[in-house]
């Protein structure tokens, strides 16, 4: 799948596809072990030389605001596509799986996991947990969806 998506990132850069954005995560982490182990080559570099804008953005995997930052800066490129270059911790906040390849592909297990709730302040003894919070806001969506569309006022896209 690699090597046919970068035939279509080069024709991409090569037809100028502006405001087409690509978010490329360097957890630095595979299956198998670091990246290392398979390539060792500079994407930033590969994607610039498709013709595409290149933006490293650092650690700002769990930043929002940073995310849509660089999200925004992509979307004005109107002559060419973008790819934006960020890492990201796989596993994290997992106190023994963060970083690991076993973070990429193996369940966590039943103390993993509730070490981990424990350190973001979750219940470890429920299975699924959803704050109260959530669903209401949910609900508040419904019903101002509801109302739109009484009134008339939403709009739909296709």
């Amino acid at each position: 799948m690699e090597g046919v998506s970068h035939e279509a990132a080069s024709l991409a850069g090569h037809l100028g596809l502006g405001r087409l954005v690509y978010v490329y995560d360097d957890n630095h982490i595979t299956i198998d072990g670091p990246t290392e182990l398979a390539y060792t080559d500079d994407v930033g570099k590969r994607f610039e030389a498709y013709g595409w804008h290149v933006e490293h953005l650092g650690e700002v995997a769990n930043d929002l605001d940073a995310l849509e930052a660089g999200l925004r800066r992509a979307m004005a490129e109107a002559e060419r596509p973008s790819l934006l270059i960020l890492r990201s911790h796989i596993g994290w906040p997992s106190p023994h799986r963060t970083d690991t390849k076993e973070a990429h592909g193996d369940p966590l297990g039943a103390e993993e996991i509730a070490l981990t709730k424990g350190l973001l302040g979750l219940p470890t003894d429920q299975d699924f947990y959803v704050p109260d919070a959530v669903p209401a806001f949910y609900h508040q969506c419904a019903q101002r969806g509801r109302a739109a569309v009484r009134t008339g006022s939403a709009t739909w896209r296709s």
